[in-house]
């Protein structure tokens, strides 16, 4: 039988408890503090993403500038700009479910790039930005 490394977490790295003294702010009475673990998992690569919630208990955000899967698009491509969209699956952060919903292409004129800037499902229709 093999043997199997295991490999601990990052030192869990607490953010600072005191806010600037120009904080606009007051301090959170619903929260303690912030601490990062380390943990993470890499989905993707592709970037620009702007998940929102839909009432099928899914995520639903544009994407672009890279590749999901097989599927690639790229938003600064002048005249052959594409964006992506993709639903995201799940209810664990570390195993959730990336499912590429197509690409589509779009002039982004007069500008030489289209990228997403928003996202939003309300009352079942999805809203993209560019």
């Amino acid at each position: 039988m093999a043997s199997q490394r295991i490999v601990p977490l990052a030192t869990p790295k607490a953010w600072s408890q005191t806010p600037p003294a120009n904080c606009p702010l007051p301090r959170s009475t619903e929260f303690a503090g912030i601490e990062f673990t380390g943990r993470h998992k890499a989905y993707t690569n592709a970037d620009t993403w702007y998940p929102s919630w839909a009432s099928d208990g899914h995520l639903y955000s544009p994407w672009t500038d890279g590749l999901i899967g097989k599927e690639r698009c790229h938003s600064g491509k002048g005249e052959k700009a594409r964006t992506g969209q993709a639903k995201i699956a799940g209810d664990d952060p570390l195993n959730l479910q990336v499912i590429s919903l197509g690409t589509y292409p779009g002039s982004p004129k007069p500008y030489g790039g289209r990228y997403p800037c928003g996202s939003l499902v309300h009352n079942g229709i999805r809203y993209h930005g560019s």
